[in-house]
């Protein structure tokens, strides 16, 4: 845990902070003097210094197996080499370790002492500056048969932003103990279930950033994850997996536990009603309706990826050139006549998606997105798409990647909304004008908890899609039917030019990958968004069978107790 004198440290005053101190006189020293013959020298530098304690649990029958409190600062540099209408981020060649050229990444620096701080930050800035000439040639020759004045700047001039608040109190490791055995042990006790655990990550301190344009930023930084996992197999062999999953500010945040139990009951009733589910034989084409968590998870991953506007990184690889896609044009239509889409970080201070600066220095603002359907802004950052003037304060990202565009709590706005039994009525028409059932989404799956292991949450793919979890056939005769083993075929956003009918909204709350091919996501790592959504009616989808598991026979009867 933080001692009370680190923290008592960490909440010290502006006038009075070394930490800040040190890496800004670092920084302005290596502008200055970072320097090799015939090539240019850094234009910006910015330094993102990380400086709490995340706390990593894991709990199966009762009994805590994972319990990791990691008070290590982390460090993170990232220089701009060149001007900046023509820098070197992104871009990268190859794959080093995993980070991109441009940035250097140290989680063991040497506590809050300014001059080991100093030195540390001295040897990553002059190891990033050599590998960024490099890179800076690299991508030149990349674009040299390309009119530069063609493309936009690589780099937007900001107002710098001084704002010193206290840090979040770190988590009490004993209470979260407590809660994981608690958890777990319920889960534990339930009959018939294969597997079961609870994760538990949790972090509080601060985001410090500095950087050479006079941005002096300290954030309070609180976010905690629980998730209960259970599986389930069934007759037929196949494992079953759920989950459910809650992402809050702290403890004191989390439903009464009372309410956290009664969610794990329903978790393991919906294991035990799909040992009974139909397995599906064959594809689905038809209307879908998306209820509750499935209608959330069907906006994150389309809408929000869709309206990102920092152009993605142009890299080599293999010898193989790529030049960024463009980003979504304003003016292109994303939504149905009459829909809005707008964010403000600022709107839901108790939630941890809330924030008011972001990672490159600039104030969250409001910010239109979609206006009668119709794309009106982006979610931009200082590494501009064409045409973009200002930064709106939605640079966010993992560790490992440039800041990018991202949402931090997107409101989706429909003209008119109807009750949920009139959706699915709307549904289960359509379905029978087609000849079929409507299929009814409530949840998606979690690949990355299959099998139960912590270090699965720390390494994550985002899939565009994963397998649905909880889904269900309503016939127009009245049944409704519990389906397993389908899954969408590449949807995109185009799907949702094709709502036709929007129902009550819902609010939730994701960790989400920006950029990246792989993005290390468990807490600090990744961004946490939410969305508030109205469950929708998409007129016509296309599923297919997922890859089904290699069944195994049915796992002995555990003893008596």
């Amino acid at each position: 845990m933080m001692s009370p004198f680190l923290f008592f440290l960490l909440a010290a005053d502006a006038a009075d902070d070394p930490v800040a101190d040190a890496i800004a006189v670092e920084l302005h020293r290596a502008k200055a003097d970072l320097r090799l013959p015939g090539a240019p020298p850094p234009h910006y530098i910015s330094a993102l210094y990380f400086e709490g304690a995340n706390l990593n649990q894991f709990a199966t029958m009762g009994a805590l197996v994972l319990d990791v409190v990691d008070t290590s600062p982390m460090v993170i540099a990232h220089l701009r080499t060149g001007s900046p209408e023509f820098d070197s981020s992104n871009f990268f060649e190859g794959w080093a370790g995993g980070w991109p050229e441009g940035s250097a990444f140290d989680s063991t620096v040497r506590g809050t002492e300014p001059d080991a701080l100093r030195q540390d930050l001295w040897l990553m800035l002059d190891s990033c500056y050599k590998k960024d000439v490099v890179n800076l040639s690299r991508k030149a020759a990349v674009y040299a048969d390309t009119d530069r004045t063609a493309l936009p700047p690589s780099f937007l001039a900001a107002p710098p932003t001084v704002r010193m608040l206290p840090p979040a109190l770190p988590p009490d490791q004993q209470a979260a103990r407590d809660l994981v055995r608690l958890l777990s042990a319920h889960l534990g006790a339930a009959a018939g279930l294969e597997d079961s655990g609870v994760f538990l990550d949790g972090y509080g301190g601060r985001r410090l950033l500095i950087d050479t344009g006079g941005a002096r930023v300290s954030t309070p930084e609180a976010q905690l994850e629980v998730i209960a996992v259970a599986s389930i197999r069934r007759a037929d062999g196949h494992l079953i997996t759920d989950h459910h999953r809650w992402i809050v500010k702290d403890l004191a945040a989390l439903p009464p536990r009372a309410a956290l139990l009664a969610e794990l009951d329903a978790l393991v009733a919906r294991l035990r009603a799909a040992q009974s589910a139909t397995l599906a034989t064959e594809a689905y084409s038809g209307p879908v309706l998306f209820e509750g968590e499935a209608a959330i998870d069907l906006f994150a991953r389309l809408l929000g990826p869709a309206l990102g506007g920092t152009p993605p990184s142009a890299s080599v690889r293999g010898g193989e050139t790529t030049l960024p896609p463009t980003t979504t044009a304003l003016q292109t239509q994303l939504l149905p006549a009459g829909w809005r889409a707008w964010d403000d970080p600022r709107q839901r201070p108790d939630l941890p998606s809330s924030y008011g600066v972001d990672m490159e220095g600039v104030p969250a603002t409001r910010l239109a997105l979609i206006d009668a359907g119709v794309v009106v802004g982006l979610y931009d950052s200082r590494t501009p798409y064409k045409g973009q003037t200002v930064s709106h304060g939605y640079a966010r990202g993992s560790l490992s990647e440039l800041p990018r565009g991202a949402p931090g709590q997107l409101v989706v706005d429909p003209p008119r909304t109807r009750s949920a039994r009139r959706v699915e009525q709307a549904g289960v028409q359509a379905a029978a004008q087609a000849g079929g059932p409507l299929l009814v989404v409530r949840r998606f799956a979690d690949p990355s908890l299959t099998p139960l292991h912590p270090w699965n949450l720390a390494l994550a793919s985002f899939d565009p899609f994963p397998p649905l979890a909880e889904a269900y056939l309503r016939h127009p005769d009245g049944r409704e039917e519990r389906v397993l083993g389908l899954t969408f075929a590449e949807p995109d956003v185009g799907a949702l030019l094709q709502i036709v009918a929007a129902g009550p909204s819902v609010t939730g709350t994701r960790r989400i990958a920006v950029g990246g091919d792989l993005d290390l996501i468990g807490p600090p790592f990744g961004v946490i968004s939410t969305f508030t959504v109205p469950s929708v009616l998409i007129g016509a989808m296309t599923l297919e069978l997922a890859e089904a598991d290699d069944p195994q026979p049915l796992a002995l009867p555990s003893p008596p107790r």
